[in-house]
């Protein structure tokens, strides 16, 4: 496999770094901030705020060969741009990664190829924008699943298919705004993970991109998040219908409690902004950013979807950690103690170690 990405190395003038959602990335700031009271891993992409940690950051986030012209092709940036208050970086984004298929004894390909742009505007405001272009195979249920839905996971609708390959692309980017340190506002078409392990209950990135709005405050061992999604049924133009495009309400609250406890919120109401008779519907107290605002749905009648949260993780012996989750989807009591088994119960819990 060969796999060349850009990542951003911002100038020490910038006041916060985003570090990419990606799992080896994650890995490893996870490893370096390990001990920090005021890190919180339950919240990523990353967005790290304290200058004496860049450096730091860059050395951990570049990759290390045995060979000096390839550690400068993988780490240096291939374009710099920069001037007073402005900086910007283009880099490649090159993927060849052909994945041999035991089962089935055949090659499954795997390219992408296309850029990257990182950069700020001022210490206040920093930006990221990366597109590819994408060739993919897949063998067995994969490829019956593929080419019945339209839809290639993770990255959305296929464009065409050629032979047993199908093509796709992918467009992200973000603007990130932090006017206090302890304050930041981000607008994009991104992904986002909220929780702890590979995938979460909570908010996952197993999904495609989306747009989004969010503000985060943190402070102290606290770090909280109001975010606004726009959600589409990717496949909905089979069936035209704008039920399928929804908004997500959602707050996320992290607390270090001491150096070795976390315990995370969330909260989150799914509303059509039409509802089934084609009338035009918000809510507009979903807007309101202070978390556990449930009873808000109950009061209001409304028929939206509501999901709450309860999160921990617990680090053993300076290199472990156990964290578990629980979700719950309209959990109504009185329908538990019938025992009748309603459909509009639902819940979900996770326990793991890493």
């Amino acid at each position: 496999m060969f796999f060349i990405i850009g990542i951003v190395q911002e100038q020490v003038v910038a006041q916060h770094v985003t570090i990419p959602l990606q799992n080896e990335l994650n890995y490893r700031t996870e490893k370096e901030f390990f001990s920090s009271t005021d890190f919180h891993s339950g919240v990523k992409p990353f967005v790290i705020n304290k200058r004496s940690s860049f450096d730091s950051l860059n050395s951990l986030l570049d990759a290390h060969t045995q060979n000096r012209a390839l550690d400068k092709l993988l780490n240096d940036n291939l374009i710099n741009l920069e001037k007073s208050n402005f900086f910007l970086s283009i880099n490649p984004i090159i993927s060849i990664a052909p994945i041999f298929d035991s089962e089935s004894s055949v090659i499954i390909d795997d390219y992408q190829f296309g850029l990257a742009l990182d950069g700020y505007f001022t210490e206040k405001l920093t930006f990221s924008i990366n597109g590819f272009y994408g060739l993919r195979s897949f063998s067995g249920e994969f490829d019956y699943l593929v080419d019945s839905t339209n839809i290639i996971p993770h990255y959305g609708k296929v464009l065409s298919k050629r032979d047993d390959n199908y093509d796709y692309y992918s467009f992200n980017g973000y603007i990130s705004y932090q006017p206090w340190k302890y304050i930041n506002f981000q607008f994009g078409k991104a992904k986002n993970f909220w929780g702890e392990g590979y995938r979460s209950l909570f908010l996952s990135d197993n999904s495609n991109s989306y747009p989004y709005f969010k503000a985060t405050v943190d402070i102290w061992k606290f770090k909280y998040i109001w975010m606004v999604g726009a959600l589409d049924d990717v496949d909905s133009e089979k069936n035209p219908n704008e039920l399928f495009s929804k908004l997500q309400f959602s707050h996320y609250l992290s607390w270090n409690a001491t150096k070795w406890l976390n315990f995370n919120f969330f909260e989150s109401i799914i509303s059509n902004p039409i509802d089934s008779m084609g009338v035009s519907y918000f809510n507009i107290s979903y807007l309101n950013p202070v978390i556990f605002f449930r009873p808000v749905e109950f009061s209001g009648g409304s028929a939206d979807n509501a999901l709450l949260g309860l999160g921990f993780k617990l680090k053993l012996l300076k290199k472990y950690q156990i964290y578990s989750q629980l979700i719950i989807d309209e959990f109504v009591l009185s329908e538990i103690k019938s025992g009748k088994g309603w459909w509009g119960n639902k819940y979900g819990i996770q326990v793991g170690v890493k």
